[in-house]
């Protein structure tokens, strides 16, 4: 697979010492991650992306899906059809707890891993992949296989972290982290949340600790892989898809760490 961007020695260190955990340790630590269950929140992201005309009527395939936000909000916003999937089980068990209040039909949590999927060939319309393929081993790949799911003028949205100085920073302290024993990690996170929220909530007093806390657990603890955004367009481009839309700002602290692609594939 030809190479579209270059590690620098401590990230791939760092990616040596995830591939030797186990799948169930991996596993266990995005149990500990408590992520939203705000619909809301949920709804003010995918307006960022789509108008309710591009939704309605769609198959749409969640990957991440997390305590299932995002597919709720695309079943309620008139997807024909919503399908979320994401190996946290504790998540997925949220998610189906969520359904259930809601009521909402066709409309499926699976707890699997995208990776090992066993979906049709263009079987959806539109795929949503809001936060999950830099945590992915082989980034690439797995997106290779994404495109090969969306169905003929279908689109895909995906969002990456920014390869910046930022970035370079990020991998430095991650390569400490590292080094902290995992039963030090709940009270490490503690600490360097504590820290964030003193500093932001100067600026914001609505900034809520457990919010920061869950952007520090995912954004300091897992491998991240870092995307230059002219790389990534090359590589949806090689494999039929066209941009149509590039987003600078999804969450806190994404205008500097993130970016996300919304992506047609071409006839």
């Amino acid at each position: 697979m030809q190479e579209y961007r270059k590690h620098s020695k401590g990230l791939k260190r760092a990616r040596s010492i995830i591939l030797n955990m186990t799948e169930l340790n991996k596993k266990a630590f995005w149990e500990r991650v408590n992520y939203s269950t705000n619909l809301e929140f949920g709804k003010y992201v995918i307006e960022k992306i789509f108008t309710d005309e591009e939704i309605l009527n769609k198959t749409v395939l969640d990957i991440g899906c997390g305590t299932g936000i995002y597919s709720l909000i695309f079943k309620q916003k008139g997807a024909r059809n919503t399908t979320g999937i994401d190996f946290s089980e504790s998540s997925i068990k949220t998610a189906k707890n969520q359904l259930e209040k809601i009521g909402s039909e066709d409309v499926q949590f699976l707890n699997a891993d995208i990776r090992n999927h066993n979906f049709s060939t263009e079987s959806f319309d539109i795929i949503w992949c809001h936060g999950v393929i830099y945590y992915m081993p082989n980034p690439y790949e797995t997106m290779r296989k994404l495109c090969g799911l969306v169905s003929q003028n279908g689109v895909i949205f995906i969002s990456l972290m920014k390869n910046t100085n930022y970035s370079k920073i990020i991998n430095s302290i991650r390569k400490i982290l590292y080094r902290i024993p995992k039963n030090l990690w709940g009270i490490t996170s503690l600490l360097i949340s504590s820290v964030f929220f003193f500093i932001l909530s100067v600026f914001n007093k609505k900034v809520k600790f457990s919010r920061i806390r869950t952007k520090v657990l995912a954004q300091y603890f897992p491998i991240i892989d870092h995307f230059d955004i002219k790389e990534a367009e090359t590589f949806f481009r090689k494999n039929g898809f066209k941009t149509e839309k590039i987003v600078h700002s999804l969450d806190v602290f994404s205008y500097t760490t993130q970016f996300g692609l919304k992506l047609k594939k071409q006839a």
